[in-house]
Protein backbone atom coordinates (compact mmCIF):
# COMPACT_ATOMS: atom_id res chain seq x y z
CA UNK A 1 0.00 0.00 0.00
CA UNK A 2 2.70 2.43 -0.25
CA UNK A 3 2.34 5.19 -2.24
CA UNK A 4 -1.80 4.56 -1.91
CA UNK A 5 -4.11 6.65 0.39
CA UNK A 6 -4.56 6.18 3.68
CA UNK A 7 -8.17 6.16 3.13
CA UNK A 8 -8.00 2.43 1.99
CA UNK A 9 -7.72 1.25 5.23
CA UNK A 10 -10.43 3.31 6.54
CA UNK A 11 -13.41 1.77 7.24
CA UNK A 12 -16.59 4.07 5.71
CA UNK A 13 -18.03 5.14 9.51
CA UNK A 14 -14.73 6.47 10.17
CA UNK A 15 -13.43 8.46 6.95
CA UNK A 16 -14.52 11.54 8.58
CA UNK A 17 -11.67 11.18 11.22
CA UNK A 18 -9.01 11.80 8.58
CA UNK A 19 -10.24 15.67 8.77
CA UNK A 20 -10.43 15.89 12.43
CA UNK A 21 -6.61 14.34 12.81
CA UNK A 22 -5.47 16.91 9.79
CA UNK A 23 -6.90 19.66 12.00
CA UNK A 24 -5.08 18.88 14.94
CA UNK A 25 -1.63 18.02 13.35
CA UNK A 26 -1.86 21.34 11.40
CA UNK A 27 -2.65 22.96 14.48
CA UNK A 28 0.73 21.05 16.22
CA UNK A 29 -1.39 18.89 18.25
CA UNK A 30 -0.28 15.40 19.43
CA UNK A 31 -3.39 12.75 19.14
CA UNK A 32 -2.35 10.03 21.73
CA UNK A 33 -4.03 6.28 22.39
CA UNK A 34 -7.20 7.37 20.00
CA UNK A 35 -9.49 4.68 19.96
CA UNK A 36 -10.76 3.10 16.76
CA UNK A 37 -11.20 1.26 13.75
CA UNK A 38 -9.35 0.25 10.65
CA UNK A 39 -9.76 -2.37 7.96
CA UNK A 40 -6.57 -4.89 7.54
CA UNK A 41 -5.27 -6.32 4.23
CA UNK A 42 -7.59 -8.93 3.54
CA UNK A 43 -10.90 -6.17 4.64
CA UNK A 44 -11.10 -7.52 8.35
CA UNK A 45 -12.51 -4.84 10.61
CA UNK A 46 -10.18 -4.52 13.54
CA UNK A 47 -9.78 -2.14 16.64
CA UNK A 48 -6.55 0.06 16.94
CA UNK A 49 -5.12 2.57 19.26
CA UNK A 50 -3.47 5.58 17.31
CA UNK A 51 -0.42 7.74 18.42
CA UNK A 52 0.08 10.40 15.90
CA UNK A 53 2.19 12.86 16.30
CA UNK A 54 2.91 16.39 14.14
CA UNK A 55 6.43 16.30 11.90
CA UNK A 56 8.52 19.27 12.53
CA UNK A 57 11.25 20.64 10.25
CA UNK A 58 12.22 24.18 11.02
CA UNK A 59 9.65 25.23 12.86
CA UNK A 60 6.73 24.23 10.34
CA UNK A 61 4.80 21.16 10.14
CA UNK A 62 6.05 18.89 7.08
CA UNK A 63 4.34 16.10 7.94
CA UNK A 64 3.23 13.65 10.68
CA UNK A 65 3.91 9.79 12.20
CA UNK A 66 1.06 7.49 12.80
CA UNK A 67 1.91 4.32 15.24
CA UNK A 68 -1.37 1.94 15.59
CA UNK A 69 -1.31 -1.02 17.60
CA UNK A 70 -3.76 -3.72 16.99
CA UNK A 71 -5.71 -3.92 20.88
CA UNK A 72 -8.69 -6.15 18.95
CA UNK A 73 -8.06 -8.88 21.51
CA UNK A 74 -8.04 -6.69 24.25
CA UNK A 75 -11.19 -4.98 23.23
CA UNK A 76 -13.00 -8.25 23.07
CA UNK A 77 -11.72 -8.90 26.57
CA UNK A 78 -12.84 -5.93 27.91
CA UNK A 79 -16.57 -6.67 25.83
CA UNK A 80 -16.58 -9.59 27.28
CA UNK A 81 -15.78 -8.17 30.91
CA UNK A 82 -18.83 -5.73 30.29
CA UNK A 83 -20.95 -7.97 28.90
CA UNK A 84 -20.51 -10.07 31.99
CA UNK A 85 -21.02 -7.63 34.59
CA UNK A 86 -24.08 -5.93 33.10
CA UNK A 87 -26.36 -9.31 31.58
CA UNK A 88 -27.63 -12.11 33.37
CA UNK A 89 -25.98 -15.06 32.64
CA UNK A 90 -29.02 -17.47 31.77
CA UNK A 91 -31.56 -15.20 29.57
CA UNK A 92 -28.67 -12.87 27.83
CA UNK A 93 -31.07 -9.43 29.17
CA UNK A 94 -29.65 -6.42 30.98
CA UNK A 95 -29.06 -7.34 34.77
CA UNK A 96 -30.09 -5.22 37.84
CA UNK A 97 -26.92 -3.24 37.29
CA UNK A 98 -27.41 -2.15 34.00
CA UNK A 99 -31.05 -1.30 34.27
CA UNK A 100 -30.14 1.10 37.00
CA UNK A 101 -27.85 2.38 35.38
CA UNK A 102 -30.08 3.17 32.30
CA UNK A 103 -33.05 4.29 34.89
CA UNK A 104 -30.61 7.05 36.33
CA UNK A 105 -29.92 8.01 32.82
CA UNK A 106 -33.91 7.58 31.71
CA UNK A 107 -34.61 9.95 35.17
CA UNK A 108 -31.71 12.78 34.00
CA UNK A 109 -33.16 12.99 30.09
CA UNK A 110 -37.13 12.95 31.39
CA UNK A 111 -36.42 15.83 34.07
CA UNK A 112 -34.50 18.08 31.23
CA UNK A 113 -37.29 17.04 28.61
CA UNK A 114 -40.30 17.38 31.34
CA UNK A 115 -41.72 13.81 29.98
CA UNK A 116 -43.22 11.04 31.53
CA UNK A 117 -41.89 7.08 31.98
CA UNK A 118 -42.65 4.00 33.72
CA UNK A 119 -41.51 1.00 35.15
CA UNK A 120 -42.63 -2.79 35.49
CA UNK A 121 -42.46 -4.90 38.01
CA UNK A 122 -43.11 -8.56 36.38
CA UNK A 123 -42.93 -11.50 39.52
CA UNK A 124 -43.87 -15.06 38.16
CA UNK A 125 -46.75 -16.65 40.23
CA UNK A 126 -46.28 -20.22 41.89
CA UNK A 127 -42.44 -20.59 40.23
CA UNK A 128 -41.42 -22.01 43.83
CA UNK A 129 -43.78 -24.77 42.56
CA UNK A 130 -42.40 -25.55 39.30
CA UNK A 131 -38.91 -25.73 40.45
CA UNK A 132 -40.36 -28.35 43.30
CA UNK A 133 -42.64 -29.64 40.69
CA UNK A 134 -40.25 -30.40 37.81
CA UNK A 135 -36.14 -29.18 38.64
CA UNK A 136 -34.37 -26.01 38.77
CA UNK A 137 -33.18 -27.50 34.95
CA UNK A 138 -37.12 -27.19 33.34
CA UNK A 139 -37.27 -23.50 35.34
CA UNK A 140 -34.21 -21.93 34.60
CA UNK A 141 -35.97 -23.05 30.66
CA UNK A 142 -39.41 -21.51 32.16
CA UNK A 143 -37.02 -18.05 32.93
CA UNK A 144 -36.00 -17.97 29.63
CA UNK A 145 -38.71 -18.57 28.18
CA UNK A 146 -40.11 -15.93 29.41
CA UNK A 147 -37.43 -13.44 28.95
CA UNK A 148 -37.81 -14.48 25.11
CA UNK A 149 -41.20 -14.03 25.12
CA UNK A 150 -41.26 -10.41 26.94
CA UNK A 151 -38.70 -9.26 24.64
CA UNK A 152 -40.78 -10.23 21.70
CA UNK A 153 -43.43 -7.91 23.14
CA UNK A 154 -42.30 -5.00 24.38
CA UNK A 155 -41.53 -1.88 21.94
CA UNK A 156 -38.27 -0.96 20.27
CA UNK A 157 -37.05 1.65 23.23
CA UNK A 158 -38.33 -0.28 25.93
CA UNK A 159 -35.42 -2.28 27.44
CA UNK A 160 -36.47 -5.68 30.02
CA UNK A 161 -33.86 -6.76 32.45
CA UNK A 162 -33.60 -10.11 34.97
CA UNK A 163 -33.29 -8.55 38.42
CA UNK A 164 -32.94 -12.00 39.63
CA UNK A 165 -35.07 -15.13 40.47
CA UNK A 166 -38.12 -14.87 38.32
CA UNK A 167 -38.37 -11.14 39.28
CA UNK A 168 -38.22 -9.27 35.59
CA UNK A 169 -38.56 -5.70 35.02
CA UNK A 170 -39.38 -3.28 32.07
CA UNK A 171 -37.98 0.08 31.43
CA UNK A 172 -40.61 2.40 29.33
CA UNK A 173 -38.90 5.49 28.26
CA UNK A 174 -41.48 7.10 26.63
CA UNK A 175 -45.66 6.61 28.30
CA UNK A 176 -48.37 9.12 27.42
CA UNK A 177 -51.00 7.63 28.96
CA UNK A 178 -51.92 4.51 31.29
CA UNK A 179 -53.40 3.22 28.76
CA UNK A 180 -50.25 2.09 26.91
CA UNK A 181 -49.55 0.40 30.54
CA UNK A 182 -52.34 -1.79 30.78
CA UNK A 183 -52.01 -2.35 26.61
CA UNK A 184 -48.69 -3.88 27.24
CA UNK A 185 -49.18 -5.89 30.53
CA UNK A 186 -52.27 -7.39 29.22
CA UNK A 187 -50.52 -8.41 26.49
CA UNK A 188 -47.67 -9.35 28.07
CA UNK A 189 -50.25 -11.65 30.42
CA UNK A 190 -51.84 -13.78 27.70
CA UNK A 191 -49.08 -14.38 25.55
CA UNK A 192 -47.10 -16.21 28.95
CA UNK A 193 -50.36 -17.74 29.55
CA UNK A 194 -50.67 -19.07 26.26
CA UNK A 195 -46.93 -20.39 25.61
CA UNK A 196 -47.88 -23.26 28.18
CA UNK A 197 -46.31 -26.19 26.59
CA UNK A 198 -42.60 -26.05 27.32
CA UNK A 199 -40.36 -29.43 26.63
CA UNK A 200 -43.48 -31.20 26.77
CA UNK A 201 -44.63 -30.06 30.36
CA UNK A 202 -47.59 -28.54 30.75
CA UNK A 203 -47.01 -25.43 32.41
CA UNK A 204 -49.56 -22.69 33.15
CA UNK A 205 -47.00 -19.69 33.26
CA UNK A 206 -48.61 -16.49 34.78
CA UNK A 207 -47.37 -13.53 36.36
CA UNK A 208 -47.98 -10.77 38.91
CA UNK A 209 -47.52 -6.72 37.44
CA UNK A 210 -46.49 -3.55 39.55
CA UNK A 211 -46.20 -0.27 37.81
CA UNK A 212 -44.76 3.11 39.23
CA UNK A 213 -44.27 6.14 36.60
CA UNK A 214 -42.18 9.06 36.80
CA UNK A 215 -42.55 11.62 38.66
CA UNK A 216 -46.34 10.76 40.12
CA UNK A 217 -44.48 8.24 42.03
CA UNK A 218 -41.03 8.86 42.87
CA UNK A 219 -38.57 11.06 41.66
CA UNK A 220 -35.59 9.03 42.25
CA UNK A 221 -34.57 5.10 41.03
CA UNK A 222 -35.20 3.97 44.56
CA UNK A 223 -38.26 5.47 44.98
CA UNK A 224 -39.53 4.17 41.69
CA UNK A 225 -38.31 0.34 42.52
CA UNK A 226 -40.03 0.43 45.46
CA UNK A 227 -43.08 1.61 44.52
CA UNK A 228 -43.15 -0.61 41.43
CA UNK A 229 -42.40 -3.51 43.99
CA UNK A 230 -45.33 -2.47 46.26
CA UNK A 231 -47.69 -2.71 43.15
CA UNK A 232 -46.76 -5.82 42.38
CA UNK A 233 -47.25 -7.28 45.63
CA UNK A 234 -50.66 -5.98 45.18
CA UNK A 235 -51.26 -7.77 42.34
CA UNK A 236 -50.35 -10.92 44.18
CA UNK A 237 -52.92 -9.97 47.24
CA UNK A 238 -55.60 -9.35 44.23
CA UNK A 239 -55.62 -12.69 42.88
CA UNK A 240 -52.37 -12.75 40.73
CA UNK A 241 -51.79 -12.72 36.95
CA UNK A 242 -52.80 -8.89 36.52
CA UNK A 243 -51.48 -5.26 36.68
CA UNK A 244 -51.40 -2.59 38.90
CA UNK A 245 -50.21 0.81 39.02
CA UNK A 246 -49.05 2.12 42.13
CA UNK A 247 -51.56 3.93 44.04
CA UNK A 248 -50.92 5.54 47.47
CA UNK A 249 -54.15 4.30 48.78
CA UNK A 250 -52.63 0.75 48.40
CA UNK A 251 -52.07 -1.19 51.63
CA UNK A 252 -51.56 -4.62 50.90
CA UNK A 253 -47.52 -5.26 50.26
CA UNK A 254 -46.42 -1.91 52.00
CA UNK A 255 -44.96 -4.18 54.97
CA UNK A 256 -44.97 -7.43 53.31
CA UNK A 257 -41.96 -8.46 55.49
CA UNK A 258 -43.52 -7.13 58.98
CA UNK A 259 -46.75 -10.04 57.33
CA UNK A 260 -44.55 -12.90 57.21
CA UNK A 261 -43.38 -12.32 60.48
CA UNK A 262 -46.53 -12.46 62.17
CA UNK A 263 -47.29 -15.27 60.17
CA UNK A 264 -44.82 -17.46 61.58
CA UNK A 265 -46.07 -16.30 65.32
CA UNK A 266 -50.43 -17.13 63.75
CA UNK A 267 -52.44 -18.53 66.56
CA UNK A 268 -54.73 -20.26 64.13
CA UNK A 269 -56.83 -21.11 66.72
CA UNK A 270 -57.23 -17.18 67.65
CA UNK A 271 -56.95 -15.50 64.31
CA UNK A 272 -58.25 -18.27 61.61
CA UNK A 273 -61.44 -17.16 60.77
CA UNK A 274 -63.27 -19.21 58.42
CA UNK A 275 -66.24 -17.57 56.22
CA UNK A 276 -69.13 -19.64 53.71
CA UNK A 277 -69.93 -18.74 50.50
CA UNK A 278 -73.46 -20.28 49.67
CA UNK A 279 -73.53 -22.60 46.52
CA UNK A 280 -77.06 -22.92 45.05
CA UNK A 281 -78.49 -26.01 42.51
CA UNK A 282 -79.74 -24.00 39.62
CA UNK A 283 -82.33 -26.47 38.77
CA UNK A 284 -84.07 -26.55 42.84
CA UNK A 285 -82.66 -22.94 43.64
CA UNK A 286 -81.71 -24.11 47.00
CA UNK A 287 -78.78 -23.71 49.11
CA UNK A 288 -77.15 -27.37 49.05
CA UNK A 289 -73.21 -26.50 49.50
CA UNK A 290 -71.25 -24.18 50.72
CA UNK A 291 -67.09 -23.25 50.15
CA UNK A 292 -65.22 -22.58 53.38
CA UNK A 293 -62.84 -19.78 52.61
CA UNK A 294 -60.08 -18.81 54.98
CA UNK A 295 -59.47 -15.22 56.78
CA UNK A 296 -57.40 -14.25 58.90
CA UNK A 297 -57.73 -11.68 62.18
CA UNK A 298 -54.68 -10.20 61.81
CA UNK A 299 -53.96 -8.46 65.16
CA UNK A 300 -52.88 -5.18 63.84
CA UNK A 301 -54.43 -4.99 60.07
CA UNK A 302 -57.71 -6.27 61.31
CA UNK A 303 -59.46 -9.26 58.49
CA UNK A 304 -57.66 -10.13 55.66
CA UNK A 305 -58.61 -11.71 52.74
CA UNK A 306 -56.60 -15.34 51.29
CA UNK A 307 -54.90 -13.31 48.52
CA UNK A 308 -53.13 -11.32 50.85
CA UNK A 309 -51.29 -14.13 52.77
CA UNK A 310 -51.69 -17.38 51.48
CA UNK A 311 -49.07 -17.54 48.96
CA UNK A 312 -46.56 -16.37 51.48
CA UNK A 313 -47.80 -18.78 53.23
CA UNK A 314 -46.75 -21.41 50.51
CA UNK A 315 -43.40 -20.15 50.18
CA UNK A 316 -42.25 -19.91 53.91
CA UNK A 317 -43.98 -23.27 54.79
CA UNK A 318 -46.54 -22.15 56.79
CA UNK A 319 -49.46 -23.48 54.59
CA UNK A 320 -49.75 -26.79 56.17
CA UNK A 321 -50.54 -24.94 59.56
CA UNK A 322 -53.10 -22.94 58.37
CA UNK A 323 -54.87 -25.72 55.87
CA UNK A 324 -55.00 -27.93 59.01
CA UNK A 325 -56.55 -25.22 61.12
CA UNK A 326 -58.98 -24.49 58.14
CA UNK A 327 -60.13 -27.98 57.97
CA UNK A 328 -60.69 -28.89 61.37
CA UNK A 329 -62.74 -25.66 62.32
CA UNK A 330 -64.83 -26.49 58.75
CA UNK A 331 -65.73 -29.73 59.47
CA UNK A 332 -66.63 -29.54 63.34
CA UNK A 333 -68.76 -26.40 61.29
CA UNK A 334 -70.24 -28.89 59.69
CA UNK A 335 -70.91 -31.83 62.30
CA UNK A 336 -73.45 -28.95 63.53
CA UNK A 337 -75.02 -27.98 60.27
CA UNK A 338 -75.82 -31.45 59.06
CA UNK A 339 -78.27 -32.33 62.01
CA UNK A 340 -80.21 -29.02 60.80
CA UNK A 341 -79.64 -28.95 56.95
CA UNK A 342 -79.51 -32.22 56.07
CA UNK A 343 -77.17 -35.38 55.88
CA UNK A 344 -76.66 -34.01 52.21
CA UNK A 345 -75.04 -30.97 52.74
CA UNK A 346 -71.34 -30.64 51.81
CA UNK A 347 -68.46 -28.19 52.56
CA UNK A 348 -65.63 -27.44 50.10
CA UNK A 349 -62.22 -27.57 51.47
CA UNK A 350 -59.48 -25.26 48.79
CA UNK A 351 -56.15 -27.59 49.37
CA UNK A 352 -52.86 -26.00 48.71
CA UNK A 353 -51.06 -28.05 45.86
CA UNK A 354 -48.20 -28.50 48.41
CA UNK A 355 -50.18 -30.73 50.06
CA UNK A 356 -50.00 -33.11 47.26
CA UNK A 357 -46.59 -31.98 46.76
CA UNK A 358 -45.41 -32.83 50.60
CA UNK A 359 -43.79 -36.06 52.58
CA UNK A 360 -46.89 -35.61 55.06
CA UNK A 361 -50.09 -38.13 54.85
CA UNK A 362 -52.54 -35.11 54.61
CA UNK A 363 -54.93 -37.63 53.44
CA UNK A 364 -54.85 -39.56 56.71
CA UNK A 365 -54.71 -36.35 59.06
CA UNK A 366 -58.12 -35.39 56.87
CA UNK A 367 -59.71 -38.38 57.30
CA UNK A 368 -58.86 -38.98 61.25
CA UNK A 369 -60.66 -35.59 61.29
CA UNK A 370 -63.92 -36.77 59.69
CA UNK A 371 -63.85 -39.50 61.81
CA UNK A 372 -63.17 -37.55 64.67
CA UNK A 373 -66.44 -35.41 64.29
CA UNK A 374 -68.76 -38.64 63.25
CA UNK A 375 -69.06 -37.27 59.60
CA UNK A 376 -68.38 -38.95 55.88
CA UNK A 377 -65.91 -38.75 53.43
CA UNK A 378 -69.31 -37.93 50.94
CA UNK A 379 -69.85 -34.29 52.48
CA UNK A 380 -66.58 -33.01 51.60
CA UNK A 381 -65.27 -31.92 48.29
CA UNK A 382 -61.25 -31.13 47.55
CA UNK A 383 -61.36 -28.25 45.73
CA UNK A 384 -57.95 -27.36 43.82
CA UNK A 385 -56.88 -24.73 40.82
CA UNK A 386 -56.90 -26.62 37.12
CA UNK A 387 -53.41 -24.69 36.90
CA UNK A 388 -51.97 -26.77 40.09
CA UNK A 389 -53.68 -30.21 38.63
CA UNK A 390 -52.19 -29.53 35.25
CA UNK A 391 -48.48 -29.09 36.77
CA UNK A 392 -48.91 -32.70 39.02
CA UNK A 393 -47.16 -35.47 38.42
CA UNK A 394 -47.74 -39.32 38.53
CA UNK A 395 -47.10 -39.01 42.16
CA UNK A 396 -49.61 -36.53 43.03
CA UNK A 397 -52.22 -37.40 40.49
CA UNK A 398 -52.07 -40.68 42.49
CA UNK A 399 -52.33 -38.76 46.00
CA UNK A 400 -55.91 -37.38 44.58
CA UNK A 401 -56.52 -40.93 43.65
CA UNK A 402 -56.58 -41.67 47.29
CA UNK A 403 -58.29 -38.85 47.95
CA UNK A 404 -61.18 -40.13 45.68
CA UNK A 405 -60.30 -43.75 47.23
CA UNK A 406 -61.53 -42.73 50.92
CA UNK A 407 -64.41 -40.78 49.05
CA UNK A 408 -64.07 -37.25 48.66
CA UNK A 409 -65.24 -35.61 45.35
CA UNK A 410 -62.34 -33.54 43.67
CA UNK A 411 -63.28 -29.91 41.92
CA UNK A 412 -60.76 -28.60 40.24
CA UNK A 413 -61.01 -24.36 40.62
CA UNK A 414 -60.77 -21.78 37.89
CA UNK A 415 -61.46 -24.35 34.54
CA UNK A 416 -61.02 -23.09 31.31
CA UNK A 417 -57.44 -22.02 31.15
CA UNK A 418 -56.50 -24.89 29.41
CA UNK A 419 -58.27 -26.88 26.78
CA UNK A 420 -55.95 -29.91 27.57
CA UNK A 421 -57.27 -30.12 31.14
CA UNK A 422 -60.34 -31.81 29.47
CA UNK A 423 -58.17 -34.98 29.06
CA UNK A 424 -57.71 -35.55 32.53
CA UNK A 425 -61.00 -35.01 34.06
CA UNK A 426 -62.65 -38.51 33.10
CA UNK A 427 -59.61 -40.31 33.72
CA UNK A 428 -58.96 -39.13 37.70
CA UNK A 429 -62.84 -39.16 38.00
CA UNK A 430 -63.43 -35.16 38.94
CA UNK A 431 -66.79 -34.59 40.70
CA UNK A 432 -67.00 -30.76 39.65
CA UNK A 433 -65.31 -28.02 37.49
CA UNK A 434 -65.78 -24.54 38.23
CA UNK A 435 -65.66 -22.19 35.86
CA UNK A 436 -62.71 -19.46 35.64
CA UNK A 437 -64.62 -15.83 37.24
CA UNK A 438 -63.06 -14.40 33.99
CA UNK A 439 -65.36 -16.38 31.86
CA UNK A 440 -68.53 -15.38 33.76
CA UNK A 441 -67.50 -11.70 33.81
CA UNK A 442 -66.99 -11.25 30.70
CA UNK A 443 -70.75 -13.49 29.49
CA UNK A 444 -72.91 -12.20 27.16
CA UNK A 445 -75.86 -13.53 24.47
CA UNK A 446 -73.19 -14.57 21.98
CA UNK A 447 -70.05 -13.52 23.16
CA UNK A 448 -67.07 -15.86 23.05
CA UNK A 449 -67.45 -16.80 26.57
CA UNK A 450 -70.73 -18.24 26.12
CA UNK A 451 -69.81 -20.09 23.44
CA UNK A 452 -66.80 -21.70 25.34
CA UNK A 453 -69.04 -21.98 28.61
CA UNK A 454 -71.90 -23.72 26.38
CA UNK A 455 -69.43 -26.15 24.99
CA UNK A 456 -67.86 -26.84 28.31
CA UNK A 457 -70.76 -27.59 29.67
CA UNK A 458 -71.92 -29.95 27.02
CA UNK A 459 -68.81 -31.87 27.81
CA UNK A 460 -68.90 -31.51 31.43
CA UNK A 461 -72.73 -33.23 31.56
CA UNK A 462 -71.45 -35.89 28.95
CA UNK A 463 -69.19 -36.94 31.49
CA UNK A 464 -71.34 -36.64 34.40
CA UNK A 465 -68.97 -33.88 35.80
CA UNK A 466 -71.42 -31.34 37.70
CA UNK A 467 -70.54 -27.62 36.84
CA UNK A 468 -70.31 -24.96 39.25
CA UNK A 469 -70.18 -20.92 38.12
CA UNK A 470 -68.64 -18.87 40.30
CA UNK A 471 -67.76 -14.92 40.76
CA UNK A 472 -71.69 -13.99 39.47
CA UNK A 473 -72.43 -10.44 40.10
CA UNK A 474 -75.48 -9.77 37.69
CA UNK A 475 -79.29 -11.18 37.12
CA UNK A 476 -77.86 -10.74 33.12
CA UNK A 477 -75.25 -13.15 34.18
CA UNK A 478 -77.07 -16.23 36.25
CA UNK A 479 -80.11 -15.82 33.96
CA UNK A 480 -77.52 -16.76 30.97
CA UNK A 481 -75.45 -19.01 33.19
CA UNK A 482 -78.95 -20.76 34.20
CA UNK A 483 -79.95 -20.84 30.09
CA UNK A 484 -76.99 -22.86 29.12
CA UNK A 485 -77.38 -25.45 31.78
CA UNK A 486 -74.85 -25.34 34.62
CA UNK A 487 -75.63 -27.21 37.76
CA UNK A 488 -74.47 -24.96 40.44
CA UNK A 489 -74.09 -21.06 41.06
CA UNK A 490 -72.12 -19.34 43.75
CA UNK A 491 -71.08 -15.40 43.78
CA UNK A 492 -71.77 -12.06 45.64
CA UNK A 493 -75.31 -12.12 43.52
CA UNK A 494 -76.80 -15.58 45.56
CA UNK A 495 -74.85 -14.32 48.78
CA UNK A 496 -71.63 -12.87 49.80
CA UNK A 497 -69.41 -15.21 52.25
CA UNK A 498 -71.14 -15.28 55.44
CA UNK A 499 -70.23 -16.33 58.85
CA UNK A 500 -71.25 -18.94 60.43
CA UNK A 501 -74.09 -17.34 62.62
CA UNK A 502 -75.01 -14.96 59.35
CA UNK A 503 -75.00 -18.54 56.75
CA UNK A 504 -77.52 -20.57 59.34
CA UNK A 505 -80.00 -17.66 59.14
CA UNK A 506 -80.03 -17.29 55.83
CA UNK A 507 -80.87 -21.61 55.12
CA UNK A 508 -83.90 -22.79 55.81
CA UNK A 509 -83.70 -25.93 58.15
CA UNK A 510 -84.46 -29.54 56.04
Amino acid sequence: MIGESMLKIYPEHRIHEETEFLKQIIAGKQIINFDTQRLRHDGELINVSLTISPMIYRNEIIGASSIARDTTKIVLAQNKIWRQAHFDALTQIPNRKYFLEQLEKVIASSLKENEHFAIMFIDLDNFKLINDTYGHTVGDDVIKHVANVINSIIRENDMIARLGGDEFVILLPIVKIESEIYRLGDRIISELMSHNLLDNHQIIITASIGVSIYPEHGQTKEELMRRADHAMYQSKALGKNQLSIFSDKQTTGRSNYSLICDLQQIDCEDEIQIFYQPIIDVESERIIKAEALVRWQHPKHGLLCPETFIYLAEEYGIIHKIDECVAKKALLQLSKWLSIFGEDFQITLNKSPLEFKSLRNNLQELYELIRLFGLSAKNVIIEITEENFMSFTKLHKNKLDDYQKFGFAIALDDFGTSYSAFSNLKEFNVGYIKLNKALVHGIHLDSAEYILIEGVTKIAKKLDIKVVAEGIETEQQYKLLKQIGVDLMQGTYVSPPLDAESFEKLMPAS
